[in-house]
């Protein structure tokens, strides 16, 4: 429905009717203590709009805008557009890019951002694009030199942690378990060959105590002197 090609005295009531009930109360907030019926359609979507859509104080709007710095821990790409969002009802007109441009030199926290930036513009026409790739590309280029810096430190601790462990008494327990288990089987398989070939060929009969005492030199750790005892059991 056009309202305009309505007749002007059906106006308010056409227009009363079509804008719903949360919008009918919040004008009656807005015209009290005068009656709705009793204003005109242009004095009522004249109140809608300056409720909905108030005026910006250009003044104000450029001040936050050039107080504007870039936080510490937001992207350039965020504070990037957080400026263009800002700029929005500062009415700069023709010189909205070079004013953008400058609150980017300004504002960004990088150091060496700031000092590229400034350098460039001493050489050439910097423009607002160009300044706005150019810190993008160094942020994105100092966030992987970084990368690659932290990564020996991180094989560096790991190499630590890994020679510690080696080196502590639990692993060497561990590490001795292992070696008397594979020695004990080691005794056990040649005992087993000495009982069943070698004695029995010379006539011998092996000594149950020189055996207990082969074992205990084992559970001992003592290699040496289950050696000896192995070698007697096999001569005697």
């Amino acid at each position: 429905m056009n309202i305009n090609k309505i007749e002007n005295d059906n106006k308010v009531n056409v227009f009363l009717a079509l804008i719903g009930a949360s919008a009918f109360e919040l004008l009656v907030l807005l015209v009290t203590p005068d009656d709705v019926a009793g204003k005109s359609y242009n004095d009522l979507t004249k109140l809608l709009e300056v409720y909905y859509k108030p005026k910006h104080s250009v003044v104000g709007e450029r001040y936050i805008f050039g107080s504007r710095n870039q936080q510490e821990n937001e992207s350039v790409t965020d504070f990037i557009l957080t400026l263009k969002k800002l700029s929005v009802n500062c009415e700069f007109g023709d010189s909205l890019k070079n004013t953008l441009r400058d609150r980017l030199f300004i504002g960004i926290r990088s150091s060496a951002i700031k000092t590229r930036l400034f350098s460039l513009a001493t050489t050439t026409d910097l423009t607002w694009d160009k300044a706005c790739s150019e810190a993008q590309a160094m942020k994105l280029a100092h966030n992987e030199t970084k990368l690659c810096q932290s990564t020996p430190i991180v094989t560096q601790r790991v190499n630590r942690i890994t020679k510690k462990w080696s080196d502590s008494p639990k692993s060497k327990q561990i590490k001795w378990r292992t070696l008397t288990n594979s020695v004990k089987h080691v005794i056990a398989v040649m005992v087993s060959i000495i009982q069943t070939v070698v004695m029995p060929r010379n006539g011998h009969v092996i000594n149950v105590p020189k055996l207990d005492i082969l074992l205990k030199h084992v559970n001992h750790h003592d290699i040496r002197g289950t050696a000896v005892i192995l070698i007697r059991l096999v001569i005697v």
